[in-house]
Order: C-alpha cells, then sequence, then structure tokens
C-alpha cells in the first residue's frame, strides 16, 4: 500500500516482504526540498518499522555535498537502523556522478548502514529476498562499449556488468575521478620539480630509503635528504598520505 506521494517521492509498504520502497518520481531541485522528503521518509520508517527498504533512484540527480551526508546519517540513517532496518538496497541512478554522492552518504561517514547498489530492481529485490549476491570477480564480467560521438562532439560509452557489481565499477570510477582531479590542480606543483627532484620522488615511490637511493644514483646522502626536502617543499607534503597521493598520480 502506498503510504506518502510528495513532490518528488512516493513511498510504498509491502507488508508481505515487510519492505518500504521508495521512488524518485522527480529529483529534488534544492537540498532543503531533499531534506524535507528524506523526514518524511524517516517519520514513516520509524512508525512502521520495515526489515527493507528499497531506493528507486533512476530519477535523482541532486548533487549532495559533505553537510548533507553527515545530515543523512544523523536524521535518516541512524534513526532508521535503530527502527529495525537489516537490509538497504539502491537501484542506482541514470545520473552516474549524483550516485557517487549517494554513495558517499554511506562510507565516507562510516555510515551505521551498509547498503547494496543494484543496476536493476529485479536484481535489488533478488537480493532483498535473500538470493545471493553475484562474485566479486567484476573486472572479467566488466565491458566498456564505445558508441562513438553524439552531435555535440562528446564521446558516449556503454559499461555493463552484473547488477550486483555496479558497486564496485561505481568505485573504480569514483577512484579515477578523484585521480584525475588531483592531477589537473597540482600538476603546475609537479612541474616545478628538476628532473633530479622527479627522479628522487620515482625512487621513492618504489620504496627506497633515501640512504638507498642515494647509492643508486651515485650521490651523497646529504644530496638525496635535500632533493627531497626540496620535494617536499614544493609539492606541498606534510606527511606520508600527502607523499602517497602524489606517487600515485604522477609516478605510476
Amino acid at each position: 500500500m502506498f503510504l506518502y506521494f510528495g513532490i518528488d517521492l512516493s513511498i510504498r509498504f509491502d507488508k508481505l516482504s515487510n519492505r518500504f520502497v521508495q521512488n524518485w518520481k522527480s529529483s529534488p531541485i534544492t537540498i532543503s526540498e531533499f531534506q524535507h522528503e528524506m523526514l518524511e521518509y524517516t517519520k514513516l520508517y520509524l512508525e512502521h518499522k520495515p526489515s527493507q527498504s528499497m531506493w528507486l533512484q533512476q530519477n535523482f540527480k541532486l548533487d549532495l555535498d559533505q553537510e548533507t551526508q553527515e545530515w543523512i546519517e544523523e536524521k535518516v540513517n541512524i534513526p532508521c537502523k535503530i527502527a529495525g532496518n537489516k537490509q538497504l538496497a539502491f537501484v542506482i541512478s541514470e545520473d552516474f556522478l549524483a550516485h557517487m554522492k549517494v554513495i558517499g552518504a554511506f562510507e565516507k561517514v562510516n555510515s551505521c548502514i551498509i547498503p547494496h547498489h543494484f543496476a536493476t530492481q529485479e536484481g535489488a529485490e533478488k537480493w532483498l529476498n535473500d538470493l545471493e549476491l553475484p562474485s566479486k570477480s567484476y573486472y572479467d564480467n566488466l565491458t566498456i562499449i564505445y558508441n562513438g560521438t553524439d552531435e555535440n562532439g562528446f564521446s558516449e560509452l556503454t559499461i555493463k556488468t552484473k547488477s550486483g557489481e555496479v558497486l564496485e565499477v561505481i568505485r573504480l570510477f569514483d577512484n579515477l575521478l578523484e585521480e584525475s582531479n588531483f592531477v589537473k590542480q597540482n600538476l603546475k606543483k609537479y612541474l616545478l620539480l628538476t628532473e633530479r627532484e622527479r627522479e628522487i620522488l620515482l625512487n621513492r615511490s618504489l620504496g627506497l630509503q633515501l640512504g638507498e637511493i642515494a647509492s643508486k644514483l651515485c650521490i651523497s646522502l646529504y644530496t638525496s635528504q635535500t632533493h627531497w626536502r626540496n620535494v617536499k617543499r614544493k609539492l606541498e607534503i606534510n606527511n606520508a598520505i600527502d607523499a602517497a597521493k602524489y606517487i600515485k598520480a604522477f609516478c605510476n
């Protein structure tokens, strides 16, 4: 039975499976509009206490910022978990990047709920009905097809994988986008390095200590240390995590 018809969201309660099914009829335009709909969902969830919830995200396109992701955890995820949620499934949005932010609403805030993400409603329903998820060897099942260019000159790609493996594919592309953005934002800094300094950074990426690098490059330890200090200054490296980002982006 249907419990709610909002401007953007509808909520149906399937008593037989003890499952809520939410469908974004249209995408919220503003964060406040989104939060209103989510609070309605939470209120109904606390009232009926289903054990499962499935979100049909095909029309969802709103970009969720970090503050909103944290708000979801406090105002939605935690109350619904306390109310008895055991399984949460998402059928992904047609807006690939928007759904990355939905994933972030759980993973980046270390959510109390661990959802699964599916390409189709059928795949989500199979999992909620206690059928096993497909294997996680998603690289073997991943196919990328180049479809040419559209009328505006943009390339079109089709990505094919098994329904239950879509989260891993999204993570793969999310990591690639993060690395690409890091390169764009820090390329000018990297180009400030001399050839020798880049050589030092490359050897650090191989796990070599400064003494080992000095022996390999036939330079003194003092010179090796000086080059590494210059690398850290030019790239504004403050810790091992900063260094790892540059090594991953420019030395692999």
